[in-house]
């Protein structure tokens, strides 16, 4: 069965990361609490799902790990308060996805060859890292 929609990678094992419509990461909280978070797949939808015991305080700064390698996924590379992970499309190119790592913040970036795309009412909180702002 073939999925529909873009597939999701670890930037590290280059494992995958989507099932069931949903992108699944290990996360950990600043007070060392641990759990699995479900990330929508659409650029720009925020929702979340996890367990309610997993109590995500907005604006509280969570770390996310591949779910297949337990690799750190932030985005040292551009910004370390953004995680990355790799999105594959319908023409089987990659493209960076980044993503804020604080709670409750709508940020999320595509990024590929030199063109940028903002996702979010938050995504100019890092645009000057890219040097321009977001198109909508």
């Amino acid at each position: 069965m073939k999925l529909k929609g873009n597939n999701y990678l670890c930037p590290h094992c280059k494992g995958h990361l989507r099932a069931n419509n949903k992108i699944i990461l290990s996360a950990k909280r600043e007070n060392g609490d641990v759990g699995l978070m479900l990330l929508d797949p659409e650029l720009g939808n925020y929702k979340v799902i996890n367990h309610p015991s997993f109590d995500v305080q907005d604006g509280e700064k969570i770390e996310f790990y591949c779910s297949i390698c337990h690799e750190n996924l932030v985005a040292k590379n551009y910004d370390e308060r953004l995680a990355r992970i790799i999105m594959v499309n319908k023409n089987n190119k990659e493209l960076d996805i980044l993503f804020s790592l604080v709670a409750g913040e709508e940020c999320t970036y595509k990024v590929s060859d030199g063109i940028f795309e903002a996702y979010g009412v938050d995504s100019g909180t890092y645009t000057n890292f890219f040097g321009e702002t977001p198109k909508y």
